[in-house]
């Protein structure tokens, strides 16, 4: 998983640029689509959150947080929409990205060697994304 904060004995002076723009843009995406929707009678919010959002592993605490953020808003959005907008939160596991190039705490990095062995191809969650595929299919 990737962190930019590797250890808690490690904590910088202020928040990763990632947390506030994961919320934000979150929220502008909605607040942008939302009256559309609503003229139209209709719509569907989709938002690509992470199983890091509903498991914490070493090392991912701040990626699960902005990850928890984005199902938390949109489940939010999900129960206070009226009936004809939906809303969809994908969650998956390891997905085929550049990410793992990133990633520069040696722990870290050696996990994320593991879990890239069983990584999702991104097709596959966009081809979710589009409702090309049933919400029961997994993937390994």
């Amino acid at each position: 998983m990737h962190s930019s904060w590797p250890r808690w004995s490690a904590l910088p002076a202020r928040a990763p640029p990632i947390l506030p723009r994961t919320w934000w843009g979150t929220l502008h995406g909605i607040a942008a689509a939302l009256p559309h929707f609503r003229r139209q009678g209709g719509g569907h919010f989709v938002t690509v959150a992470s199983i890091g959002a509903h498991r914490v592993v070493p090392t991912s605490a701040v990626y699960s947080a902005t990850k928890y953020a984005a199902w938390a808003i949109t489940e939010g959005l999900r129960q206070e929409l009226e009936p004809g907008i939906r809303v969809t939160t994908i969650s998956p596991g390891v997905v085929e990205s550049e990410l793992a190039a990133s990633i520069t705490e040696p722990g870290a990095k050696e996990a994320m060697r593991t879990y890239r062995a069983v990584s999702i191809p991104a097709d596959a969650i966009a081809g979710l994304a589009r409702g090309g595929n049933s919400s029961r299919t997994r993937y390994r």
